[in-house]
């Protein structure tokens, strides 16, 4: 008869000492048996217990924020692999009032009829004048224009726009609070499904552990009824052990497939789990870049509009320019034409005062002739006088002219020199605004180029940390095989050996929980790298279609460096787990090398790649199967505000 350790039988069952170091069963009963098996079915219950338990018995499928997510799933798809909780914040420009610059067409605004804008709510119409109602500049208007009725027309048109707008803000508020209560109810069906989850892998876990125990139970009652079968040929009573064995085998063998049965149940419904959560997945990920693409969209319309009124707005500031240079061109004109009649005038005043002075000399001499008559003398006189007077009084008309047309003359030198002014700084206006709006695209692209480098060399960290802990792993498992080997082989220090194994076992448990980490933040690194390769190209068209309106955009410093905030990351704690996780292998090395039953098995390093997987252990390789966490999606870039 071959002997049985007791280290080998899990369970009590009935047996006595035959020899110093060995042990032989003796013959069950029924009612033993079946007290066996209860015993047997309380212990399992014990341990296993509540965590046996299906989610649908614990109540979560009849919550009702469940209900509500299940019969719509489309509404929270998008954050399926973020924080459910998490408010979503998307940055937005602050708001600022534009400058009025444009001309009112009052023949335009006459022409739509407001009342029938209201009785049929045409839209189209009132989006035609409610860019000049709201950019139009009234304070440049002519007074004449602003007439009561004009005022009046303006004005109603000013309060469609308002309700408008009102009707706008008050439907996105209500559509945005339609939206926050669908994505809480969508985060208390993620929160549901993930417990589900949790607790599926802790009753698997148990099943392993109970399957376990009732496979060694197996080996050795086999063992017990192989050696009540070699005993039997001796006694009499060795028909009777060898049935009762036999029972118990059967028996065993019952609970066995039984909990293979419930194993395999454990497995589908993880399976159906795995399925629901990658088509949500997939779901949410194709609605989330069909928001991301809207958005973009969107964003970029925005951004066409702003640069075609900035177009227009330049064009209509060109035209003015040019209305004003032309009129300073017929200033000048008029100005020579001043310059030329003030010359004209001061040559004929320069005249006047020579015939002046030699009629005031002819005087002087007609006084001092004695020849003349004296009737004579006071005729001359008196002609010679008036002619002054008359002089005179065209020298006076001459200098008031003059006085005048210096005083227009420097009143249009004035008009001139402020037309040039305000033509010039409009000018530097609208090329400012352009330069500013381009300094910006640049900065934002220099920005999301550093992010994408950065993302980029954190996810060859990640893969790198990925195949060295994916080596470690295949080591420690060889490692494992060989120490099982060994103590299969050697039947001395059990308890030793078995100690070993348990931290063979621990080390590769930490080490695969490590190397899922790491492929977690290589999947989040790649995601990161696409969303900041979307946003680089998107700002690279923007900047490409506001470099079309710039001569010369001014260089701007470079942007500070933005970091991803919300993203772990995961390279210097792999990094020192490595290191701890290697020298513990390597203490556990010497330690099992000291043991005489482990003498000349290669070590961790001496195995290196040629460690293979255990494929014909299902529950090993069921403990391998672990839910993959899904991976972070990034907020929408941008967002729109109506205006």
């Amino acid at each position: 008869m071959s002997p049985l350790r007791t280290a080998a039988v899990p369970f009590p069952c009935m047996v006595y000492p035959a020899q110093a170091d060995a042990y032989y069963v003796r013959p069950l009963c029924q009612e033993q048996q079946q007290s066996f098996r209860r015993v047997c079915t309380s212990v399992l219950e014990q341990r296993m217990g509540p965590k046996r338990r299906m989610p649908q018995q614990q109540g979560y499928d009849q919550d009702p924020a469940l209900e509500a997510s299940a019969e719509d799933p489309m509404l929270g798809a998008v954050q399926l692999a973020t924080n459910p909780l998490a408010p979503i914040t998307v940055p937005a420009s602050p708001f600022s009032f534009d400058r009025r610059r444009l001309k009112i067409d009052w023949r335009l605004l006459h022409g739509v009829d407001v009342d029938r804008v209201v009785r049929e709510t045409d839209l189209d119409l009132l989006e035609k004048v409610v860019s000049m109602a709201v950019y139009g500049d009234l304070e440049a208007e002519d007074p004449a224009a602003l007439s009561p009725l004009n005022f009046g027309r303006i004005c109603r048109v000013a309060q469609l726009t308002g309700e408008y707008l009102l009707h706008v803000q008050d439907r996105l508020a209500l559509e945005n609070s339609q939206l926050k209560d669908e994505r809480l109810k969508t985060g208390k069906y993620v929160e549901a499904l993930r417990l589900r989850i949790r607790e599926q892998r802790e009753g698997s876990r148990d099943n392993r552990r109970e399957l376990r125990r009732a496979q060694r139970s197996l080996r050795a009652y086999e063992a017990l009824a192989a050696a009540a079968k070699a005993e039997a040929e001796s006694s009499s009573l060795g028909a009777a052990k060898a049935e009762e064995l036999r029972q118990k085998l059967t028996g065993m063998q019952g609970q066995v497939v039984e909990l293979k049965g419930q194993r395999e149940a454990l497995l589908m419904e993880i399976k159906h789990l795995k399925d629901d959560m990658q088509a949500a997945s997939a779901q949410g990920r194709a609605e989330l870049e069909a928001a991301v693409k809207d958005a973009g969209r969107r964003e970029q319309q925005l951004l066409e509009q702003r640069l075609a009124q900035l177009q227009e707005q330049l064009d209509q500031e060109r035209q003015l320019n040019g209305q004003q240079l032309r009129a300073s061109r017929d200033r000048d004109e008029e100005v020579l034409g001043l310059r030329e009649q003030l010359a004209s005038l001061r040559v004929q005043q320069r005249s006047l005062q020579a015939d002046r002075d030699s009629l005031q000399a002819e005087l002087n001499t007609s006084k001092r002739s004695q020849m003349v008559s004296s009737s004579e003398q006071d005729a001359t006189l008196q002609l010679a006088e008036a002619r002054a007077k008359r002089l005179a009084q065209s020298l006076q008309e001459s200098e008031a002219e003059v006085s005048s047309l210096k005083s227009r003359l420097q009143a249009s030198e004035r008009a001139l020199a402020a037309a040039q002014m305000d033509a010039s700084l409009q000018q530097e206006k609208g090329a400012s605004d352009l330069q500013i709006e381009n300094a910006r695209l640049l900065s934002e692209m220099q920005n999301l180029e550093n992010e994408l480098q950065s993302v980029e060399r954190e996810r060859d960290r990640s893969s790198s940390s990925v195949s060295r802990l994916t080596e470690e792993v295949a080591q420690l498992r060889s490692r494992l095989e060989a120490a099982e080997v060994g103590q299969a082989q050697n039947g001395s220090s059990a308890g030793s050996e078995q100690q070993q194994i348990l931290a063979l076992k621990s080390t590769i448990a930490d080490l695969e929980k490590a190397l899922k980490d790491a492929e977690t933040a290589k999947a989040e690194a790649e995601q990161d790298a696409d969303m900041i390769e979307r946003q680089l190209q998107q700002a690279r068209a923007d900047s490409s279609v506001s470099k079309a309106e710039l001569p010369a955009p001014p260089e701007t410093p470079p942007a500070p460096r933005r970091t991803l905030s919300g993203k772990r990351q995961p390279s210097s704690n792999l990094q020192g787990f490595l290191t701890r996780t290697t020298s513990d292998v390597e203490a556990s090395d010497a330690r099992v090398q000291t043991q005489p039953a482990y003498q000349g098995l290669p070590t961790v390093q001496e195995q290196g790649e040629s460690a293979q997987q255990r494929d014909d252990d299902e529950v090993s390789d069921f403990g391998q199967d672990q839910e993959q966490p899904a991976p972070e999606l990034p907020p929408p870039t941008s967002s729109q505000t109506p205006r």
